[in-house]
């Protein structure tokens, strides 16, 4: 009798010890088959463009060989995607849509302009940057700034002036430097070259000086001639400050850049 109470409270012990053990088994069996389901689901309408997601990481693995050539990376999917568009989403995070397609720019930036905010993630990534400038504000702010924008583009005194400053940008800068390399046979980075055309007609534009970025003797090199003048150095300066509020998109880790300008480290400090 004492045997069969033992074996009895043995049994009791497993079937309890098992039960628990399926309680909590059974709850993450379903949140490992939802997060495949998912992750199948997503890469029977990604695998064409060859950005397949993975659970819990999304997109990070393919995030993280590109990085370097993140623009090119892109370029290269959308082109290769039926839509000229794709998602992308990094460890959870807010996924992102890249479309390149003609008629979804339209239906964004046009038809329904107003149900596509940039949203406090934008805003907050550029604001050491832009401020609360045209480009990075929402709804009403943005409104008052373009009306504002809008009158004084539409004066023909400034339509003019635009007109008058940009010929001579091209006639006294552009062409010669085109004329040059062709007739050299050097090789220059077209990139580069109108990044620096559209910077010395916004400089004559905003400050009514030129920065003279756009020289026509060093189209060979991939950096500006050295030049104390103020606005080159501020050309300069401008550029490193694009290219690491840009980078703040590209953390593995999002919001990551928050941490290291709090530890002064890296890019932020």
């Amino acid at each position: 009798m004492k045997h069969y109470y033992v074996r009895t409270l043995i049994m009791d012990l497993l079937l309890s010890v098992s039960l628990h053990s399926i309680l909590i088994l059974i709850p993450i069996s379903i949140s490992i088959i939802f997060l495949f389901s998912i992750s199948s689901k997503q890469q029977q309408s990604q695998d064409s463009n060859g950005l397949r997601p993975y659970p819990i990481v999304g997109n990070l693995p393919q995030f993280l060989c590109h990085r370097h050539r993140f623009l090119n990376w892109m370029t290269e999917l959308l082109a290769a995607s039926p839509t000229n568009t794709i998602s992308f989403c990094i460890l959870g995070s807010v996924r992102d849509i890249i479309t390149a397609n003609p008629s979804n720019v339209e239906h964004i930036l046009k038809t329904n302009f107003d149900n596509y905010p940039k949203g406090p993630r934008f805003i907050h990534h550029l604001k050491d940057f832009l401020c609360s400038g045209i480009v990075n504000v929402d709804r009403h702010l943005w409104r008052v700034q373009r009306k504002t924008v809008s009158f004084e583009f539409n004066t023909r005194s400034l339509h003019n002036f635009v007109i008058i400053n940009v010929q001579h940008e091209i006639l006294s800068h552009l062409l010669p430097l085109l004329r040059k390399s062709s007739r050299t046979g050097a090789i220059i980075d077209l990139q580069d070259v109108l990044e620096r055309f559209s910077f010395d007609n916004i400089c004559k534009f905003a400050f009514n000086e030129d920065a003279v970025c756009l020289s026509d003797h060093d189209h060979v090199s991939e950096k500006p001639p050295p030049n104390n003048n103020i606005l080159s150095r501020f050309a300069q300066a401008f550029k490193s400050a694009a290219e690491l509020s840009a980078d703040r998109f590209t953390y593995a880790i999002p919001r990551f850049w928050i941490i290291t300008r709090l530890l002064n480290i890296g890019s932020e400090r």
